[in-house]
């Protein structure tokens, strides 16, 4: 991949493969390498258009989570304020210039540090109802998980019941 290449195959390309490759090691390089190519460049940031940054993620929200509150390069911003990106974003850019959209999306997500890379797509199938919004597919603690394995029980309960 060259410097001014960030187009989308590409980058989802190499997500996988340093995910496959490394876990959460392997996705920490990749962070690295997108930071030091962006703050390497005019203005120290990817352009939004070069990012292929849009406003508003084209995908249902049911088909594919990766918004850009939902970044590792995201940073919250001041209350009232709009977010930003660590990586993306410069004043002179279109859509609210250096502000970006916590429902935005662009080329260069990459999953929170914690995450793994592909969570979203095992969310779709988590029969716990976990909210999508920030990757909430998992028990937050063992109480949650008790909580989870009850109701599964007294549903396979009920089952058996119905059937006598």
């Amino acid at each position: 991949m060259g410097d001014e290449d960030v187009s989308w195959p590409s980058h989802a390309g190499r997500v996988l493969l340093a995910y496959l490759m490394d876990g959460e090691d392997g996705l920490a390089e990749l962070a690295e390498e997108i930071h030091h190519r962006a703050h390497d460049r005019h203005g120290e940031k990817f352009g939004k258009e070069e990012a292929g940054y849009l406003p508003q993620s084209p995908f249902p929200p049911t088909m594919w989570v990766n918004t850009c509150g939902r970044c590792r390069f995201w940073e919250e911003g001041a209350p009232g304020e709009a977010g930003k990106c660590h990586v993306v974003g410069r004043k002179e850019d279109r859509f609210g210039g250096e502000h970006i959209h916590p429902r935005g999306w662009c080329k260069l997500w990459l999953p929170p540090e914690g995450e793994p890379a592909f969570a979203w797509a095992f969310e779709q199938f988590d029969p716990t109802g976990a909210d999508l919004d920030r990757g909430e597919f998992r028990p937050r603690d063992e109480t949650d998980q008790q909580t989870i394995d009850e109701a599964v029980e007294s549903e396979r309960g009920s089952e058996g019941t119905e059937a006598e």
